[in-house]
């Protein structure tokens, strides 16, 4: 959640996009996470 905890209070990068931990719905002024998405932390292994 690292880079999630980087971008939270700015729109997501394009290159960020593609982190599936980051997909959320920006409502009510939070970030909430979608209902449905496959955690892939294959790409926080750096």
């Amino acid at each position: 959640m690292v880079c999630f905890l980087r971008y939270y209070k700015q729109p997501l990068p394009h290159e960020m996009k593609n982190c599936t931990i980051l997909k959320l719905k920006y409502e009510d002024g939070q970030f909430t996470l979608q209902d449905h998405f496959e955690p892939d932390f294959s790409e926080l292994d750096h």
